[in-house]
């Protein structure tokens, strides 16, 4: 009967294929990135659409949206990441089967005599344990699908920040050729006023330190640029022509009113996937360890039937067992796996807590950088535009 009714389990049980699998990840990309499209490239005709989309992208000045979508889209180890899901799939898929049999076929000679062994034989405990193996694995998938998300929101958050670097490295850039300029003409207006006798040739002295000073900032200013544009560059998944794109010369304009605090602790446990993801392995290893409890007193029994042969008798019919029993490392198999999921308790714990102090910091930290900001914007940058002129 528990034969039986495992064999009616795996046939009624439905298997989600790859792609059914990677859908949310789709759908997460448009509601957490505002619309943004993320493809799992699986055909050189979606290699040319992604070919298309990218060269109208790349044409113009690469804006910090196009950018996470040409990452989303590009970006060859998210694309490693989303064949995890079809790996884990089709281990979702094996366990769903009925397992496989073994054949074996044994000729013995003894003079005229022949003897034919012939068995078949499949393993009854894997069978039995099919159903809480399938559900195994199908938290397996989940956590994997998971981890997927993470690294698609990991990458975006990446992507924007690289974009943000090499702008302002090209603003700083320009503002650094702009100094090392005007450093270059006030030593050559005083090398000329030394020549006439207006001034010592210690000012001048001070004007060419002042412009070698210059000329180092602008050499650290645009290897810079160089730095954190090919940071930029390898998450977008670009190279050779590709790699050629050009950026917009400034960042947009700061917001008139920060935002306001909307996250909340509870929020962050509810919606981040890292502790998502925790909690779904401490289940994952709750499930193995009733899987390990199950195996303890017995680890391999295979069911098997024979029919064997020999020359001038008759017929030898029957079946076999083999149960193999776990005397010296049940014990310690269960133990591990009990420490595992103790194990995994606590980091899912950790993560928690981590999460809520991450949540309590973060908008503190971006209303300091706005403020920062704000008080540049409107009192340093001024002066220091002044002093320029003058």
């Amino acid at each position: 009967n528990a034969i039986l009714l495992s064999v009616l389990m795996l046939a009624g049980c439905a298997t989600p294929s790859a792609q059914d699998s990677y859908s949310p990840v789709a759908e997460l990309a448009k509601t957490r990135l505002a619309g943004k499209e993320t493809r799992w490239l699986q055909s050189d005709k979606e290699r040319q659409e992604l070919r298309q989309i990218m060269n109208a992208k790349l044409s113009q000045p690469l804006t910090i949206d196009d950018a996470v979508q040409i990452a989303l889209l590009n970006n060859r180890g998210l694309q490693a990441q989303y064949a995890q899901l079809g790996i884990a799939v089709s281990d979702l898929q094996a366990v769903s089967r009925l397992p496989d049999i073994t054949l074996s076929l044994a000729h013995l000679r003894e003079g005229d005599s022949l003897a034919v062994d012939r068995a078949i034989s499949f393993d009854l405990l894997s069978l039995l344990t099919r159903p809480a193996a399938r559900r195994l694995e199908q938290q397996n998938l989940e956590h994997v699908r998971l981890s997927v998300m993470m690294e698609m929101l990991n990458l975006a958050t990446a992507t924007r920040r690289a974009w943000i670097e090499v702008v302002a490295a090209k603003e700083l850039e320009a503002s650094a050729k702009q100094t090392n300029q005007a450093a270059q003409a006030a030593r050559d207006v005083v090398e000329r006023l030394m020549q006439v006798g207006n001034l010592s040739r210690l000012d001048l002295l001070r004007e060419q330190a002042l412009y070698a000073d210059t000329q180092a900032e602008l050499a650290q200013a645009q290897q810079q640029v160089i730095l954190h544009q090919a940071q930029l560059t390898m998450l977008l998944g670009l190279w050779g022509e590709d790699s050629q794109y050009s950026l917009p010369s400034t960042l947009t304009s700061l917001p008139d009113s920060p935002r306001a605090d909307n996250a909340t602790e509870s929020t962050a446990l509810q919606q981040r996937l890292d502790v998502l993801a925790a909690n779904q392995a401490s289940q994952r290893l709750a499930q193995s360890l009733g899987m390990t409890r199950t195996n303890r007193f017995i680890d391999v029994l295979d069911l098997g039937y024979q029919r064997n042969s020999v020359s001038g008798q008759a017929m030898q019919k029957g079946y076999d067992i083999s149960v193999r029993v776990p005397l010296f490392t049940g014990g310690t198999r269960q133990a591990k796996a009990q420490f595992l999921y103790q194990q995994s308790l606590d980091q899912a714990a950790d993560t928690a807590i981590r999460a809520r102090a991450e949540v309590r910091a973060s908008y503190s930290s971006y209303r300091l950088a706005y403020d920062t900001a704000k008080h540049y914007q409107q009192h340093v940058l001024p002066v220091r535009a002044q002093i320029a002129e003058e």
